[in-house]
């Protein structure tokens, strides 16, 4: 990314979007407790925060003026990108637990034969960021 480009959104999943894995890891955790096994359920807890981290960091949404970037990855990575003057349009998608937790994906396509579309999933408010983007578009 060109130092002059002004960054307008960067963020990671929301950790709303992990939510699963907080229930499947707290009743491990729990269990672990229940069954006075104290240091197996921290154990367990522990684990559950460094998988949520790890997977989060594996992904970054980015847009800035000129481009939508979403970054794949911890070790290897694979970056897609669409420049604003070649975006068709946007969709958002957010099934009824997304809905609740205030989270879903934001799906935005190109008219460039390259890359046809990206995706900026289980972040927060989407709605706000098709907002931006469209804001930015008809800049």
């Amino acid at each position: 990314m060109e130092h002059s480009e002004k960054i307008v959104y960067r963020n990671h999943p929301s950790l709303s979007n992990y939510f699963i894995f907080y229930v499947v890891g707290g009743g491990v955790s729990l269990l672990f407790y229940h069954f006075d096994n104290i240091p197996a359920a921290l154990v367990s807890l522990v684990i559950l925060i460094i998988v949520v981290a790890i997977l989060r960091a594996r992904h970054l949404f980015t847009i800035t003026a000129d481009r939508a970037i979403a970054r794949e990855g911890l070790i290897s990575r694979d970056t897609t990108e669409i420049q604003l003057k070649y975006i068709l349009g946007t969709r958002i998608t957010q099934g009824i637990t997304e809905r609740i937790l205030g989270i879903g994906s934001v799906e935005i396509f190109s008219s460039a034969e390259t890359s046809s579309r990206i995706y900026f999933r289980g972040i927060r408010d989407p709605h706000a960021v098709k907002d931006m983007i469209n804001q930015l578009l008809q800049a």
